[in-house]
């Protein structure tokens, strides 16, 4: 095998690892887009600063993951961070509230009064 023959050959490689993570991610992406409620990011902050934290660091350390190469620990990063916001989004819609722009200006406006 040449020169060429072995980039071409760990390109093609490299492609394949790199292809699955990035899939990984969109359908994480994809499945707590379909449930996202508006308002479930803002609630958590407020009222629930420990998942907050949670979430924080789970996207921390899906970025070292993908930073790393590190390809097993990224996709159970992954699968955490889907597994949360699933739960995340489920308890928000059952115990929280529901925050439109219109009620987050509405609130701007009495605090001016």
């Amino acid at each position: 095998m040449n020169l060429i023959e072995k980039y071409r050959a760990l390109k093609a490689h490299k492609g394949a690892i790199l292809k699955d993570p990035y899939s990984s991610m969109q359908q994480a992406i994809e499945e707590i887009d379909q449930g996202y409620k508006p308002g479930t990011l803002e609630w958590m902050k407020r009222s629930r600063p420990e998942d907050w934290k949670r979430m924080v660091a789970i996207e921390a350390m899906i970025k070292e993951k993908a930073l790393t190469g590190d390809i097993e620990e990224l996709r159970k990063a992954l699968e955490e961070y889907r597994k949360f916001m699933l739960v995340m989004v489920k308890v928000f819609s059952s115990e929280g509230e529901e925050v439109t722009l219109f009620d987050t200006l509405r609130k701007g406006d009495k605090k001016d009064e």
